[in-house]
């Protein structure tokens, strides 16, 4: 069983036994036969490709900024520009798109329609759940 109470899928499972065989290996050739230190069995759940995964006890505040986050992120490496570009082009300094493409703030209104004008996108781009590829 994974985490949640949720039965793990096959991935996850041949991931876990991996991680064990490695462990076990390690034990065998160290003499003290302890494990390998900072190693755990845990493996993360993942969200399907291509979504922003919910965290658990995350407020919808928290979710929206990191959907900003993903979008804005991918939007800029897909026109190839540097964060410090796009700050350039917006008129800001380059900590501020770094702190919202870490979810740490949420761009203004104002700034979200020049984010847009800059990468050639809608501003309802950076709220979509589902990531275009």
């Amino acid at each position: 069983m994974g985490r949640f109470g949720q039965p793990d899928d096959l991935a996850t499972v041949k991931a876990r036994s991996i991680v064990r065989d490695a462990i076990e290996i390690f034990r065998s050739q160290n003499a003290t036969g302890a494990a390998p230190r900072g190693v755990t069995l845990h493996l993360a759940r993942r969200a399907p490709r291509g979504t922003v995964p919910r965290v658990p006890g995350e407020t919808p505040k928290q979710h929206r900024r990191r959907v900003v986050a993903a979008n804005l992120r991918r939007c800029r490496r897909a026109r190839g520009l540097t964060q410090e570009q796009l700050a350039e082009r917006i008129g800001v300094e380059r900590p501020s798109v770094v702190k919202w493409e870490r979810a740490r703030w949420e761009p203004s209104a104002g700034h979200l329609e020049q984010l847009a004008a800059a990468l050639g996108v809608e501003a309802s781009e950076f709220y979509r759940e589902e990531i275009a590829a």
